[in-house]
């Protein structure tokens, strides 16, 4: 079984790739030469770059609870060695994981109930291991 620690790593990751998407639909819609100047940075997302942008902008916003909870569970967990406080919180990272992906496709491809439903079932993740970590701190 995968470990709290890869899914911290694998979030990362995801996280780096969705700030990269807008950046790669400048690129795809002006081109490098017109990338490098210095006022590139100014240019103004439309269609998808824009819904990428949105979509890594709203990542953000649970990535910040989920890494603060996550790093607590791996600490409480080996501190306290709860083995089926720790997989309920490993499930709770996978389906964070697993549906923070369908809702950055959901998002970029305009795609509305299905981003709200990914949204609420990434969100449930979270609260799988605010819960673990309640349980390990002996709450």
């Amino acid at each position: 079984m995968l470990s709290m620690i890869t899914i911290i790593f694998l979030a990362t990751l995801m996280t780096l790739v969705m700030s990269i998407v807008p950046g790669a639909y400048k690129l795809f819609t002006s081109g490098l030469d017109e990338k490098l100047k210095t006022d590139a940075n100014l240019q103004e997302l439309k269609g998808w770059g824009k819904f990428a942008q949105r979509g890594f902008e709203n990542h953000l916003e649970t990535y910040v609870t989920f890494m603060g909870l996550a790093v607590l569970a791996v600490y409480l967990g080996d501190r306290v060695g709860v083995d089926d406080v720790m997989r309920q919180a490993i499930l709770g990272g996978w389906i964070y994981l697993i549906f923070r992906v369908a809702h950055f496709v959901c998002f970029t491809l305009s795609v509305p109930y299905l981003r709200t439903a990914s949204w609420f079932a990434s969100v449930f993740g979270i609260v799988l291991i605010g819960w673990s970590v309640f349980q390990l701190a002996g709450f």
